[in-house]
């Protein structure tokens, strides 16, 4: 196994060895964020709390319905919020490549995303042209197709790794390129 030392400033770990490629990267800490974050949830907790309560002593069925309404919306609202604070403080991306298949994982403490591709059809490791939804945030990582580093697989072109500077961005396409053109798995 051979860690390699890094020609860039980044979080990313790099690590080569006989069974593959692996490369590691913790989400970038904001504690400003973080702490927004926290409040945020904690707000929409107490709101969720009072409509709930709305819920319960509504006096007619048409109240009834429209607080019940409210309720799923605010509880989705709630979840896209702790699903974003936990990625705040918690985020983690792996990408690997082992067994002819490129692992791709997103780990934010209890939620978790793994996608496998088959190598053979991988075709063109690039940069992508990023641009975040929530340009503060970028939260918008961990649900949808986004990231700095894309590749064309079966008609489709999927995009991965976030929050990550673009001198990292290039040394992993480096990398990757590199390992898969040398059929080094």
């Amino acid at each position: 196994m051979k860690k390699i030392e890094k020609p860039y400033r980044g979080r990313a770990e790099i690590i080569e060895s006989e069974e593959g490629l692996s490369i590691k990267i913790s989400v970038q800490r904001k504690w400003l964020l973080i702490v927004r974050s926290f409040l945020g949830v904690g707000v929409w907790a107490i709101f969720g709390i009072v409509l709930l309560f709305f819920l319960l002593f509504a006096t007619n069925n048409e109240a009834r319905i429209e607080m019940f309404i409210v309720n799923v919306i605010w509880g989705f609202v709630g979840l896209v919020s702790i699903i974003g604070f936990l990625w705040d403080i918690k985020g983690k991306q792996k990408l690997a490549i082992e067994d002819e298949n490129l692992l791709v994982e997103k780990n934010a403490i209890l939620l978790y995303r793994r996608k496998r591709y088959q190598l053979k059809n991988i075709r063109n490791f690039s940069m992508n042209e990023y641009k975040p939804m929530f340009t503060i945030r970028k939260r918008d990582s961990f649900w949808l197709n986004t990231g700095i580093v894309k590749f064309d697989y079966l008609g489709k072109q999927p995009k991965i790794l976030l929050d990550i500077d673009e001198a990292e961005a290039k040394e992993i396409v480096k990398r990757i390129n590199s390992f898969i053109n040398n059929g080094s798995n």
